[in-house]
């Protein structure tokens, strides 16, 4: 990853960028900033950004991703606040790319919107088919989401249940929007074969999906998907985790970009200016505060042809701002937050010293991996 300030990044794994002074993510602080004190700029940046740290935890509706919650450290800089709450499974070279978000949020903000208002998708984890149809009702008459995210190749579902669930999304939509223009968006996080993707396909295209979310994990299985043409396909994985932002028409018709996986805001508009697809998007099960962020990226799209996956507030039991950012008429409008001071004390009470002490832990082992000139913004 290579980071230019102000408003523009390129990515290359061991590329360069022309014109520009950059410096990959990856190299640790030492090394970036060798012409300064190395031996005292790690742990002193290191403390000053904890002292800017708040943990958290906050509590999710049903679980999401095999978790219940959501935890981390909101960082709090000039420009506004952060959020650093990268998923358990994730090692340092990853938490650094959150990391990165969450220190531009904080110390340098984001670019400047092209529109007031996004509209966004609800979504439908893994529920019952009853939970899942009063969830899908509750998403087009109380928030107003003409589209719906259903998540599905759950190992430990049948398919019965599986197109229960999204029958249940589809007679929800169509009641609210009876022509027909409800949608329905299906996301496999690559959990399907290839052979098992055509056949759950087959089947399902009699809801009118919109799209299937990673429905494989190899280039080769999106490809011969994506020629198939039974459901339009969109790649998530293969964006954040492989960064292979090159030719992705040849294997999807629609890219997911996610903005703390990939190291910010103006990380996720150079990725999608850099894409030979339309773009939505997407949060990853973030606080009120690392939503924002997203948000505020989709406002800042050039071009924005599909509603974004950006209703996830919907999912927080509890959240720290007060109120949470929750769709209305099927839109966001894209505002600054903070945290209420009332609900983060509460979020960092529910977290145990132990807990406490792994997330500052966690940070200072990213911060090897995040670019000088970010580091750099940090007073």
């Amino acid at each position: 990853m290579f980071w230019e300030h102000p408003q523009r990044l390129e990515f290359e794994a061991g590329g360069s960028c022309e014109g520009a002074d950059v410096v990959p993510l990856g190299k640790g602080i030492c090394e970036q900033l060798a012409h300064r004190n190395a031996g005292t700029v790690a742990v002193t940046l290191s403390q000053r950004i904890l002292a800017a740290a708040t943990p958290f935890r906050v509590s999710l509706t049903s679980t999401f991703r095999a978790i219940d919650h959501r935890a981390g450290l909101l960082i709090q800089g000039p420009a506004g606040w952060g959020e650093f709450s990268p998923f358990a499974d994730y090692d340092p070279d990853r938490d650094g790319y959150w990391l990165s978000a969450a220190l531009e949020s904080a110390f340098l903000g984001w670019p400047q919107p092209v529109r007031d208002r996004v509209g966004v998708n609800a979504i439908m984890p893994v529920r019952s088919p009853e939970q899942t149809q009063i969830a899908a009702q509750e998403a087009v008459t109380r928030y107003g989401c003409r589209t719906i995210k259903v998540k599905v190749a759950d190992p430990n579902e049948s398919q019965q249940r599986e197109c229960q669930r999204i029958a249940a999304v589809r007679a929800a939509l169509d009641q609210a929007w009876p022509d027909g223009s409800g949608r329905i968006r299906l996301d496999a996080n690559a959990g399907w074969s290839l052979t098992t993707a055509r056949e759950r396909l087959d089947q399902l295209g009699q809801f009118d999906i919109e799209y299937v979310e990673q429905p494989c994990r190899t280039r080769a299985d999106l490809a011969a998907l994506h020629r198939d043409k039974l459901v339009p396909v969109a790649v998530d994985e293969t964006i954040r985790i492989d960064r292979a932002f090159t030719a992705v028409s040849e294997i999807a018709d629609v890219a997911i970009v996610k903005v703390a996986p990939l190291g910010g805001s103006s990380a996720a508009l150079a990725v999608a200016d850099r894409l030979d697809v339309p773009v939505v998007i997407s949060g990853a099960m973030e606080t009120s505060v690392g939503l924002a962020a997203s948000l505020a990226t989709a406002a800042a799209l050039p071009q924005s042809r599909f509603d974004h996956g950006l209703g996830t507030g919907v999912l927080l039991a509890t959240d720290v701002t007060q109120p949470t950012l929750v769709p209305s008429d099927g839109e966001l409008r894209p505002i600054a937050v903070a945290p209420d001071r009332g609900l983060l004390a509460e979020a960092e009470s529910s977290l145990s010293s132990r807990e406490i002490d792994h997330w500052r832990k966690r940070l200072t082992a990213a911060l090897a991996y995040v670019p000088s000139q970010i580091l750099e913004l940090v007073p």
